[in-house]
C-alpha cells in the first residue's frame, strides 16, 4: 500500500510549521468496523521504565518499519500482551487488524493494522495510558494541558468527525487524537477554542510511512 496523498500532506505541513487550515485529516476506522469500535481508554498500566516505548519514522516500541503482520512475530516483540484478531474497513476497503489487551483485560489497549498487501504493519493505535516515555500529552490529558496548540491539528473527517488529530512538531509521526463527548461537528472543522480546550486524548497513532 502507497503512502497516502493525505499523509504526504500532513507530513509536509507538519514539517514547515505551517497552519493546518487547508488540510482535513481523518481516522481509519469506519461505522463498518467489525474489529474494535468505540473503544473505552485503557487504565494506565505498571510498565516498567525500561520498557516504555518511544516512535519515531521507523519504529513504535519494539515494532518497526519492516515488522510483518504476523501474530507470532508480533507476540515475540510484545509477550506482555494477548493477541486476538480482528478487522477495520475503510473507504470499501477492509483490513486485518490484531488487537492486544492485558491478560485478563476486556478493553484493548493496542491495535495493530495491516497494510492492503497483508505485508507489514501500517498503523498501530494505542488506547492505554502509560505506554510511551517522553510525551507531550497522553491518553486522557486534555488539549489544554498538552502543550499543543491549533496550529498543529487537523479535524477528523467521516467517522472520525468531531475528533481532532495533533501532531508535535518533532513528531509528525504520532498522532495525538482528541475528544470531546459533547461534541460531534460539523465534519471537517476544527471546534471552538473552549470545545477543544476541554478535548481529551482517546488514542495515540503512529503510521508507518514506509508501507506499501
Amino acid at each position: 500500500m502507497k503512502i497516502s496523498v493525505r499523509h504526504l500532506l500532513i507530513l509536509a505541513v507538519v514539517l514547515a510549521g505551517c497552519s493546518p487550515q487547508a488540510e482535513q485529516a481523518s481516522g481509519t476506522q469506519s461505522d463498518d468496523n467489525a474489529g474494535v469500535q468505540d473503544v473505552a481508554v485503557t487504565d494506565e498500566s505498571e510498565t516498567p521504565a525500561e520498557d516504555l516505548w518511544t516512535a519515531d519514522v521507523a519504529h513504535v516500541g519494539p515494532l518497526g518499519t519492516d515488522t510483518h503482520f504476523d501474530a507470532d512475530e508480533i507476540a515475540a516483540l510484545l509477550p506482555e500482551y494477548e493477541i486476538r484478531s480482528g478487522t477495520r474497513s475503510r473507504e470499501g476497503e477492509e483490513f486485518a487488524t490484531l488487537i492486544l489487551t492485558r491478560p485478563g483485560a476486556q478493553n484493548p489497549a493496542v491495535e495493530i493494522v495491516s497494510g492492503s498487501d497483508g505485508g507489514v504493519i501500517e498503523e498501530v493505535v494505542v488506547y492505554e495510558a502509560g505506554r510511551f516515555a517522553d510525551l507531550r500529552a497522553d491518553i486522557g490529558d486534555t488539549f489544554v494541558s498538552s502543550g499543543l496548540t491549533r496550529a498543529d491539528c487537523w479535524p477528523g473527517v467521516e467517522d472520525r468527525s468531531g475528533m481532532v488529530v495533533c501532531y508535535a512538531q518533532n513528531n509528525p509521526y504520532l498522532g495525538y487524537w482528541f475528544e470531546n463527548a459533547d461534541y460531534t461537528g460539523p465534519d471537517g472543522e476544527l471546534p471552538p477554542a473552549d470545545v477543544l480546550d476541554a478535548a481529551t486524548i482517546a488514542m495515540l497513532r503512529w503510521w508507518n510511512g514506509e508501507a506499501g
